[in-house]
């Protein structure tokens, strides 16, 4: 995927009888013996110049040029690459929570009010942050990304989205454990289920979706990598 146009790539092919031995790699550059066996598990000494090697041309399709460039700031998985390749108009992320549903284009994602609730809160905090900050795209700014402390701390917002969804359970009839009571450790449980929900109904086009991490302990950020540009809400 990131092989220039210029690029090829190559089977390196070795006669049959060397390929499995395990002193010969590459035919020195003066021959040397090495063993080799028969058919029948026989060893036998042969000189490394009657090695043949052979380049078989793989052909691939080189997509470098039509890669966002922000995806080359370090290596990514080949989902993420192959998600930015996505230039249809029509697929972006809709937030609906009076109609309690997560629209991926056309693909609608099923979630609880709970779930819906905490993905709502960072999609509404990425469209609110950018906002504040005047960014018109998000390229390369994590600035919207918070430590799981910041999301206990915002657990009275959590809790209002989860009011405004229809269908909800009332909060002060649900568990210490649950949305009600949202803290670090559950709430990193609800990011797993999420992005399970995600992969299985969209598959590796949800990578940009997902409630990612970012960095390392202690300093480990969570937020949605999607540009705000393709993203709406309605509240």
């Amino acid at each position: 995927i990131y092989g220039r146009p210029c690029d090829r790539i190559y089977h390196v092919l070795v006669s049959p009888e060397f390929e499995k031995c395990r002193d010969f790699w590459y035919p020195p550059r003066k021959s040397i013996h090495v063993t080799l066996y028969d058919e029948n598990g026989n060893p036998y000494l042969k000189e490394t110049r009657y090695a043949q090697v052979s380049l078989v041309p793989m052909p691939f399709i080189s997509m470098r040029d039509r890669i966002d460039s922000d995806l080359f700031d370090r290596p990514r998985p080949p989902a993420d690459l192959l998600a930015s390749l996505v230039r249809d108009d029509s697929h972006g992320l809709l937030v609906d929570i009076p109609g309690t549903k997560v629209c991926w284009g056309k693909r609608e994602v099923d979630l609880s009010p709970a779930l819906l609730a905490v993905y709502a809160w960072f999609v509404k905090r990425k469209k609110d942050h950018c906002v504040s900050v005047e960014r018109k795209a998000c390229g390369n700014c994590f600035d919207c990304y918070v430590t799981a402390e910041e999301v206990e701390e915002a657990r009275g917002e959590i809790r209002a989205l989860y009011g405004q969804i229809p269908g909800h359970r009332v909060l002060e009839e649900m568990s210490s454990s649950g949305i009600a009571a949202i803290d670090q450790d559950n709430f990193r449980s609800y990011c797993s289920k999420i992005k399970t929900i995600f992969i299985k109904e969209l598959g590796t086009t949800a990578v940009k979706l997902l409630i990612e991490s970012s960095g390392e302990p202690p300093n480990k950020r969570y937020g949605i990598p999607l540009d705000r540009q393709h993203i709406k809400m309605v509240i």
